[in-house]
């Protein structure tokens, strides 16, 4: 009886792990080409990125 309780518990577990999560797979989706490249070039536009430059604003 030990035995088929153990097996059922860890054949569960396993289940459960072994299941996807949707929204992972929607953030992932929502990735774009565009977004990317607009997000990049929006960082580039900051203009100074050298460690040696002028923080004051």
């Amino acid at each position: 009886m030990k035995n088929i309780l153990l097996t059922s518990l860890l054949f569960s577990i396993i289940l459960l792990n072994a299941q996807t999560n949707q929204k992972l797979y929607d953030i992932i989706d929502a990735v774009s080409a565009e977004r990317l490249e607009k997000d990049v070039q929006t960082l580039v536009d900051f203009g100074t990125r050298n460690t040696f430059s002028d923080t004051i604003s």
